[in-house]
């Protein structure tokens, strides 16, 4: 019999309520929502807007104004992924890994997907605009926009997608300053930067592993058009020693601890050396290694910094 840990969404459905009923048809509708706003990008998004938040504190916590700003950010982040999903939709159905989404599969329709999209942004942009200020919502609204208008149409174009959604996927630690300071000091540009440059290495590895799949929907997303050749995972190396020099300018600015520092430049020389391994390797397993190293490197590294400043805060 199998654990509840190893039982897929589908399957723990089903032993909720093992015959079909309006339990059931809420569960999945519910789990087709959690698809439908891709909910660990989300997450690890709205987590990082959280880390702005608290890094541009400097007293004590509003936690009313924290969990308002929080479900404002959350709600322009889901809406960007279900827009994204409708507007590619038909290249979803091609790609293995996406074509049990809920549009592809038509257990969603457009018109649903399309309004739960802009009552997320609406009331996103609302209430970051109300409890947050104008500068906090117009950074969320120009993520929303970069995303839809310039990463998502450019992703059978050219490779420059990858820019314009690195912009907009940079955001969040940037509107939780801003909700905070109502300006951005040079902290939160390097939070901006760190988020920026992540992307790629992020981005990329995964592209790299799910190359024949992109290509078959027809996706430019790595420099080259085949992705599993040495100059692009030069690319890959080059970024990541970028995003490592990026994440030490706390401490260039007095604003980090000697150790926090070097826990963070063990981090970031982490994901250099599984960079390295990939140049070197040139595989499938080396790309899958930084692709698990990027989705842990980002939140294990806003910890830290936040838990440093924390301590020199005391």
């Amino acid at each position: 019999m199998k654990s509840s840990l190893s039982l897929t969404l589908e399957e723990q459905v089903q032993a909720a309520c093992p015959a079909p009923s309006l339990c059931e048809k809420a569960l999945r509708k519910g789990a087709d929502y959690l698809l439908l706003i891709k909910l660990r990008l989300s997450a690890l998004a709205l987590f990082t807007a959280a880390i702005g938040y608290l890094m541009a504190t400097k007293g004590g916590v509003n936690f009313k104004h924290f969990a308002v700003t929080m479900l404002g950010a959350f709600a322009v982040i889901a809406a960007a992924c279900a827009f994204n999903q409708v507007m590619e939709r038909d290249r979803d159905a091609q790609m293995r890994r996406t074509a049990n989404r809920p549009l592809p599969t038509m257990r969603m329709s457009v018109m649903e997907a399309g309004l739960a999209a802009a009552v997320m942004s609406l009331g996103g942009l609302l209430l970051l605009s109300i409890s947050a200020n104008l500068l906090a919502a117009a950074l969320a609204l120009t993520a929303l926009v970069l995303y839809l208008a310039a990463y998502t149409p450019l992703k059978p174009i050219s490779p420059l997608c990858n820019f314009f959604g690195a912009v907009a996927g940079a955001m969040p630690p940037l509107i939780g300053w801003a909700a905070v300071r109502g300006s951005i000091h040079a902290e939160g540009w390097a939070l901006f930067a760190l988020q920026f440059l992540w992307q790629f290495p992020h981005l990329w590895s995964i592209a790299w592993v799910y190359h024949t799949d992109y290509a078959r929907a027809g996706f430019r997303i790595m420099p080259e058009l085949d992705g599993h050749i040495p100059s692009a995972a030069r690319k890959i190396v080059a970024v990541s020693a970028m995003m490592l020099l990026i994440s030490l300018v706390p401490l260039w600015r007095g604003s980090a601890s000697l150790v926090g520092a070097t826990g963070v430049a063990l981090l970031g020389l982490m994901v250099v050396k599984q960079s390295v391994d990939l140049w070197r390797r040139q595989s499938n397993a080396a790309a899958r290694q930084l692709m698990l190293g990027a989705m842990l490197y980002l939140p294990a590294v806003m910890t830290m910094m936040l838990l440093d400043k924390m301590m020199l805060m005391k």
